[in-house]
């Protein structure tokens, strides 16, 4: 019961992240679009800019989220190895008080693991709205050129 619960949960977090992630591909797609016409330039600079501050704060959120539940974790390990090693009838040895462990912290480090994927999914967002920053303003040195 307690593992599909987990896997529920998992699930769900994956679900809404992976939701997040279209809504950011759509808005890059449109952001590119708006790229490749001139006149589109100086809306799309500015989008970019506003984009870039969304994504970077997102990532901080995330970043503290999943420092918080890490933290949270590493108790909860610690409460798990203590009940192994002296709450039950029975004596196991350090690799067995280890694979007990590991088991229970299973899904909580799937989550953890989510969360890390979107972090870095973000990251990298970010540094192809950095790149698309230099794109728009070497278009709009071309197209300075090009009236001089």
């Amino acid at each position: 019961m307690a593992d599909e619960d987990d896997d529920l949960q998992c699930q769900k977090i994956e679900d809404a992240l992976q939701r997040e992630r279209g809504e950011w591909n759509s808005t890059m797609a449109s952001l590119i679009d708006a790229v490749m016409g001139v006149e589109g330039l100086a809306e799309a600079q500015v989008k970019m800019l506003s984009y870039r501050h969304i994504m970077t704060d997102k990532i901080a959120f995330y970043k503290n989220a999943l420092n918080s539940r890490k933290s949270k974790d590493a108790v909860f390990k610690s409460i798990r190895q203590s009940h192994y090693e002296t709450r039950t009838d029975r004596k196991f040895t350090d690799k067995r008080v280890a694979d007990l462990v590991s088991a229970d912290m299973s899904a909580r480090s799937r989550k953890c693991a989510i969360i890390q994927t979107h972090i870095d999914y973000l990251a990298e967002a970010v540094q192809t709205l950095d790149k698309m920053g230099y794109a728009i303003r070497n278009r709009i040195e071309i197209e300075n050129l090009k009236m001089a």
